[in-house]
This record gives structure tokens, sequence and C-alpha cells, in this order.
């Protein structure tokens, strides 16, 4: 049952809740992360990673590749010994083609430069060879904005240096949009990452619907800065570029749903989630191909130790399109959303699997105390911290928590060392390798965590304890990983 704020977990409860995790949980806890750190389970996450990485490389919305994987995900959770519920649940998504693009500088001088474009761009018109026009270059929109009658006809090159991601990514997600509507022909975005060995990093981009869709691409900090030092010696800067992007109908995917069903209350629902595509360009090792292989290998954890059935059932989903256009998340909001009241709670990996460090939560008061008490049982891990909910990255749980049937279900999302700095080098970028992003050490890491929080959260006597509905603002500011 749902205990909600200030109702029915009185402090003889909270007690006995506290002192029953402590006491029931700790040798558990040991176990698993023994198990993944030491034992049988060891590196197995990793394993599991890079034979799905080499298997099928990228996985993106739409294609063969991505509905091959699926099929393979499938097969795999589906071992007799593994004893969980799988399936495929349907889903629609879109397809876009990258085909070609190309581009070179004409004057001040002559330089062929590298370009990728970005998710549902235009390519270029198809009646030209190629598109030419000179080049304006800004630091920020606000420079745009002062200087937007120049902007007619040329082509834009937004060069903005990267803080975060969420006040950095708009430039690419909506920097199109903006100059479009000033006349742009088309848009070059340097590269959304702190640090570049000559690096390109695609991703999302909108149109205004009612707007002009002109092409779009990125650019590696490199060309973005060389191009801003000519226009400051007052050069001018003509490119070419060409870019045959196609936008095609949308096709029918699948979420991989594998439930490990609990034993009283199986109907109540703990959730572990990451999503299962990646963009065109990489094989997605660390977005999201480690959070994903991390919620499966919990689930083989679990079973191999021959833990107790918990009490409630502990569902993994692997999202489709998360890089598209949320169609997996959405069409797993719409299937149960009916069931809101039923889940304990929701978390997602989708932030990197380096060094675990905690969780970040979003919940009641009486909620978080409970998930403190279980971080005290992952010191070994370093991994005790409990976060709040501006640390919460979990992009295909944004529908439940901007929703009415879902916007006080307590979500949480794994925290771990990469940071901002280290997991956006190679963030949508041919980089996104295994071998090139977290280790084995760090995955087994984060599978123990997982686990744990998984397990001792579907076993524990009562759900998660919630804030009472309307106290909340449901509309927390979304942090798109598109």
């Amino acid at each position: 049952y749902v205990l909600e704020f200030g109702a029915a977990m009185d402090a003889h409860l909270k007690k006995r809740v506290s002192r029953s995790i402590h006491e029931k949980y700790s040798s558990i806890a040991s176990q698993i992360i023994d198990y993944c750190t030491k034992g049988d389970g060891r590196n197995r996450a990793y394993d599991r990673l890079v034979l799905l990485c080499d298997k099928f490389g990228s996985r993106f919305s739409g294609t063969q590749q991505l509905e091959g994987a699926i099929d393979y995900m499938i097969s795999d959770l589906s071992k007799p010994e593994l004893s969980l519920n799988v399936r495929g649940e349907d889903a629609m998504v879109s397809l876009w083609v990258r085909n070609e693009a190309r581009a070179k500088l004409v004057t001040p001088r002559e330089y062929s430069f590298d370009i990728m474009a970005l998710g549902y761009s235009v390519g270029t018109p198809r009646d030209q060879e190629y598109l030419e026009a000179e080049a304006i270059v800004f630091d920020t929109f606000d420079e745009m904005e002062q200087q937007k009658d120049e902007i007619f006809g040329k082509i834009v090159i937004f060069n903005e240096t990267f803080t975060t991601y969420e006040e950095t990514a708009p430039y690419r997600t909506t920097g199109a949009a903006r100059a479009g509507k000033y006349g742009a022909v088309a848009t070059l975005i340097r590269s959304i990452t702190p640090k570049s060995l000559y690096t390109l990093h695609t991703g999302y981009q909108y149109y205004d619907a009612a707007g002009p869709k002109i092409p779009t691409a990125c650019i590696t900090i490199e060309d973005s800065l060389l191009f801003a030092r000519m226009q400051e010696r007052g050069e001018t800067i003509t490119i070419q570029m060409f870019m045959n992007c196609e936008n095609l109908p949308d096709q029918k995917s699948r979420n991989i749903v594998a439930d490990l069903e609990g034993g009283q209350n199986p109907e109540e629902v703990v959730l572990i989630s990451g999503h299962f595509d990646t963009w065109d360009v990489s094989a997605g090792a660390l977005d999201d191909g480690g959070g994903v292989m991390i919620g499966a290998e919990a689930l083989s954890v679990i079973r191999d130790l021959n833990l107790l059935t918990p009490r409630r059932t502990i569902r993994l989903c692997m999202f489709t399109a998360e890089e598209t256009n949320l169609g997996g998340s959405t069409a797993f909001f719409e299937r149960y959303k009916s069931e809101a009241d039923k889940f304990s709670i929701m978390m997602e990996s989708d932030d990197g699997t380096f060094s675990p460090t905690g969780l970040a939560f979003k919940g009641s008061e009486e909620a978080r105390s409970i998930i403190t008490e279980i971080s005290l049982l992952l010191e070994e891990l370093g991994a005790t911290k409990v976060g709040d909910e501006t640390e919460l990255v979990a992009p295909d749980l944004d529908i439940w928590s901007s929703s009415e049937e879902g916007s006080n279900i307590p979500m949480g999302s794994l925290l771990n060392s990469g940071g901002q700095d280290l997991y956006f080098q190679y963030h949508h970028s041919r980089a996104d390798e295994v071998g090139n992003t977290q280790t084995a050490e760090e995955m087994n890491r984060c599978t123990a965590v997982w686990a744990v929080y998984a397990y001792i959260l579907a076993d524990l006597e009562v759900m998660l304890p919630r804030e009472v509905v309307g106290q909340r603002k449901r509309a927390l500011k979304p942090h798109v990983r598109c």
C-alpha cells in the first residue's frame, strides 16, 4: 500500500522500517556487492555491453539494427534460469536518415572541414549541387538578436561556450529555428562538449511548426573558433555545404520489458530503466548501453544469489527511441498510467556508468529517509550520496513527473563520478565506444548499487511514502539528453 506524506507513516513505523533495513538487508547488500565486485558476477555487465556493441553497433530509432538488437536482448533476458516475464511492448518511433554531409570554406581560404547533420534536419536544396553563402558568427543568442538584421541569406555559426549541458544544448536544439526566422539559410552549431579532439557531437533539434526549416549541422570546437577568429579580423567567411538528410514515415519499435515478479504483492512495482537506442554514429557504450546493462545484470545477480523473492515486482524497462521522439517512454506511460499508484519508485540510469556515488532522488521526506538508510549499506562502494531532484537525470521518466497521474511517484537516478566534463566528451559522438568510456570495474560497482536499491525497495514492508498530490509543482524542468 502507498503511504502519503503526513499520513499513516508515524514515528513508530518509520523507526521500524529503518531498523529493518539495517538488520534485514545489510547481509544481503554485502552479498550483492561481493558477488558483483569479487565473485562470479564480476565484469559480466561490461562483457554483456561489449558483446551488444560489437554485434550490432549503433541502435538508431527506426532501423533494422535496433530491432535486431531488441530481438537479441529479449532472447538473452528470456533464459530459463532467470525466470523473468520478458516481452517487447510496441511503440511508434520516428525515422530519419543522415546520408551524406560535407562542407568547404571558400573564403578567406579554401579548407574542407567536417560537419555532422543534427537530428531531423532537412537537407540542402535538392536543385542545387551545394548551398553556398556568406557566414556570420555569434557567440550567444543575445548577440544574434542584436544583429538580426544582418542574418538574411547567410549561414549562421553559433560559437557558444560549453557551461552545462542544460544551459548550452539550446544552441543545438533551437539554433536553426531561431536563426531561420531571421532569414538564415543554414546553421552550423559548435558541438555541445567541453573538450574536443576534432570530435563532432550530434543530437536532436527542433523546428518551429510554423517557421522555416533550414539545414543544420554541428562542427568541431576547433573549426568554430577558427571561424570566430576570421570574423574578428574582418575577413569575409564564405562556406559551401551539402546535406541530403531524409525524414521518413514512422516505424514500429518495441520497449524491452522484463519483470522479476514479486511474491506477496506482485502488482506493486519498482522500476529500473535506461534507454536501449543510440544515435546512428556510435554503439552508444556510455549513452546508454551501460545504463541498460547494469539493469539487466542486476536482475541476473538477484537470481544467481537465490535471494528470497521480493514482495514486489522489479521491472526492467529498456526504452526505445529516447534519442529521437521519446516514443518508447510515451508508449510506456500510456500503457501503465492507469497503474501509477502501483509504482513504489521509478529509477533510470542515463548519465553514465562511471564509479557510482549514490542516487539522485525526488520524493517525500519520509521516502528520502528510507533511501538514506539504504544508502548507508553502500558505504564500501563510496555510493552513499542521496542527491536532490536538481541532480535527477531521467529523461524517459520526465513524462510521469509532469503528468497528473505520476507527479508524486518517487523518482531516482544513478549518480556517478563522471560529471559533465567527462560524460559530454563522448556524448553523441563517434567516440562513444567500448574501451573509450566506462570500465568493467566501474560497471561492477554500478550494478551492485542498482541491485541493492532494486531488491530492498521491492522487498520493504511498505511502498515508499508519497507526497500528497497538489503539494508538488508538477512541471519540473526536464533533463533532455536527446
